[in-house]
């Protein structure tokens, strides 16, 4: 057993121990499916995306949840290459207007480079801050 598996391990067992909740701050995704129950995305400092695990790893609608996600290697796969989200995440002291993942969005519209977007719910308690959600693969 791995070192990350044996904390995890004893993180979950306080936690249940002493009936208390636990955050997780980490850009790994595959780690976080595993243990939580509900996941907070955040790019730029805001919440792009909130839901349960399932609503984020099996059901994800904002565009940069979808990019972390499809960044994870998987055994089965036979890719070479990792997708990667193109572009560099913006300075805390730069922020584009409208959208801060505008740039590096491929669903992109002229309102997402105008407007900062409000969150939309997709499900009820799951919701992504985006004018054009990820839905089955396209946006809606």
């Amino acid at each position: 057993m791995t070192v990350q598996a044996q904390i995890i391990r004893l993180l979950t067992e306080l936690v249940r121990e002493h009936n208390t909740a636990l955050i997780m701050i980490t850009h790994d995704l595959a780690l976080v499916s595993e243990i939580a129950d509900k996941i907070i995305v955040m790019y730029c400092g805001k919440v792009v995306e909130n839901g349960t695990t399932e609503d984020i790893i099996v059901d994800q609608a904002h565009p940069y949840t979808r990019g972390l996600l499809n960044s994870i290697p998987r055994l089965t796969d036979e890719q070479t290459k990792l997708e990667q989200i193109p572009g560099m995440v913006p300075s805390p002291f730069q922020l584009p207007q409208g959208c801060n993942f505008a740039p590096r969005c491929r669903y992109k519209q002229e309102i997402c480079e105008q407007q900062e977007p409000s969150a939309c719910e997709i499900s009820p308690g799951h919701t992504a801050l985006c004018f054009f959600p990820v839905k089955g693969g396209e946006t809606s």
